[in-house]
């Protein structure tokens, strides 16, 4: 082996140890910047992120796990290691060079690989109900698209329905429950459905315990009909509905984009109880989707909804003065509901003010009643 040879085999598994966290006690930036200040920047920032990141939780702020993800390390090591790298390519400093563009790619690590194995031997059930969990950032989502990427690669013609509309290799975008029970029985395909952000749709609290327990519940249990998988993706590990979490043939945490636990049982801490296995090294899914989206679902046809919502309102208004939000035709006789006085008073669309006007005038004899 030459020397130059040596000094590139051994930067590149340098960066590779220090990419894999083997080396404690070096942060993953060195080698990649070159100015002191920025150097000593980036290290103090990197040595306090967990707590800057946990401060961020607690005050909502969306802050990655990995302080080499937040947006602050990429524009800092950006601009500095374009830097070096340019001086490197100049001066012919392999060694640089390598640690800044790393070793070329082989595929997918072999360790990657048997993770794989592992989870899809999980999955060889007739029907398997899965709930991931996790802190922000730590790839949930990415998980479970690979679950249902390689769930959708073991067998012909299966099928990826998913309330993740930037989600573009699904086969059924599905925004509310009557999609998901027509797409279900709409052919003996088999099926796998993402359920995203499940924590804001199924919590088991107030109206959404109703709505979790009168619709999808009773789901759950007719996923063997149907020969649908189903992964829920939420955050806390006690935030979607307890049936839910009873039934779930596997329960996972992500605790970091690489590493998560399969356990049994969720504590009442929303730690895990009863660790079947632990993972580390699972690759990114090759599944395309906007991380920043969210995803909406509804448990009615939206016109139901809205219709909900106009009569409710339409109650409210029986019981006020509503002489407030009717007038006097100027060129004919008769009375109307002003609808700009229901859109500003009720904080309302164009539209879902015209739809009530409409409902008061030809459902309820508000017009009739003069004061």
């Amino acid at each position: 082996m030459t020397k130059a040879n040596a000094i590139s085999y051994s930067t590149t598994e340098l960066k590779e140890k220090i990419d894999n966290d083997d080396i404690q006690y070096l942060h993953k930036h060195m080698g990649l910047v070159q100015d002191r200040e920025c150097l000593d920047l980036l290290s103090y920032l990197s040595h306090n992120w967990p707590a800057i990141h946990k401060e961020g939780q607690q005050q909502q702020i969306e802050t990655p796990p990995d302080f080499m993800e937040s947006e602050l390390a990429i524009s800092i090591i950006k601009r500095e290691a374009t830097s070096l790298l340019n001086k490197a390519v100049i001066e012919g400093n392999i060694s640089v060079m390598k640690r800044v563009s790393g070793p070329r790619k082989r595929g997918r690590d072999i360790s990657g690989i048997q993770t794989l194995r592992k989870i899809e031997r999980k999955m060889d059930e007739p029907v398997w109900i899965c709930y991931v969990y996790g802190n922000m950032g730590t790839g949930k989502t990415d998980l479970a698209l690979l679950l249902s990427e390689l769930w959708k690669s073991g067998g012909h013609g299966r099928e990826i329905g998913s309330n993740i509309k930037s989600f573009e290799e699904k086969q059924r975008y599905i925004k509310d429950f009557p999609q998901l029970k027509t797409w279900l029985s709409s052919n003996k395909k088999e099926k796998i459905f993402v359920f995203d952000e499940a924590s804001s749709h199924v919590s088991g609290y107030g109206s959404d315990s109703y709505d979790a327990t009168k619709y999808f519940s009773k789901l759950l249990k007719k996923f063997r009909k149907h020969k649908a998988h189903l992964v829920i993706i939420g955050h806390t590990g006690k935030d979607v509905h307890p049936d839910i979490r009873r039934l779930a043939t596997d329960k996972i945490k992500k605790l970091t984009k690489k590493d998560a636990v399969f356990c049994k049982e969720i504590g009442t801490d929303g730690e895990p109880e009863e660790i079947e296995l632990e993972i580390k090294g699972i690759p990114r899914t090759n599944y395309t989707f906007d991380t920043y989206e969210s995803t909406g679902w509804q448990w009615k046809p939206e016109e139901d909804t809205l219709t909900e919502k106009m009569e409710k309102i339409a109650g409210d208004i029986k019981k006020e003065d509503h002489e407030k939000f009717i007038k006097n035709y100027k060129t004919k006789k008769g009375r109307y509901i002003d609808k700009d006085v229901l859109r500003l008073q009720h904080n309302l669309s164009e539209n879902e003010a015209r739809l009530l006007q409409k409902y008061l005038e030809n459902e309820t004899n508000i017009l009739e009643n003069k004061k």
